[in-house]
C-alpha cells in the first residue's frame, strides 16, 4: 500500500478543478459530479434529495420532492455514485431507492 503524498493529491486537484469549465452549465455550476457524498441524515427520500440538489444545483432552484424528480435531477448532473455517512432511511424506502438507482446504474454506499 502507497504512502498519502500530500503534493500528487493537490496536482490531482488542480486538475479536476481545471477541467471543470468544461462541465459547467450557464450558472457556473459544475454539472457533471460522478460522486456525491453526503454528511447529513438520510431518512426520508425528500431529504435525500435535498442533500443532493445542495451539492449540485444553484441555490435558487428547488430540490425535487420524489423519486422521479431526484432520478431527473441525478440523470442531468450525471451522477454516478452516492454515498452516505448518516443513512436512517427506512428499509422499505432504501430498498425502493436502491432499486431505482440499480436501474439507472446509480451505485448507493451507505
Amino acid at each position: 500500500m502507497t504512502k498519502w503524498n500530500p503534493q500528487r493529491g493537490l496536482r490531482r486537484l488542480r486538475t479536476l478543478s481545471s477541467n471543470r469549465s468544461e462541465n459547467s452549465d450557464l450558472s457556473g455550476r459544475n454539472n457533471r459530479n460522478e460522486a456525491i457524498v453526503l454528511f447529513d441524515e438520510v431518512a426520508t427520500v425528500r431529504e435525500l434529495a435535498a442533500a443532493i440538489a445542495k451539492q449540485v444545483y444553484p441555490a435558487d432552484r428547488r430540490a425535487p420532492t420524489n423519486l422521479d424528480g431526484l432520478v431527473d435531477m441525478l440523470r442531468e448532473y450525471k451522477v454516478k455514485r452516492i454515498i452516505s455517512s448518516y443513512w436512517s432511511m427506512s428499509p422499505k424506502d432504501t430498498d425502493l431507492v436502491e432499486r431505482v438507482f440499480e436501474d439507472e446504474g446509480i451505485e448507493l454506499i451507505k
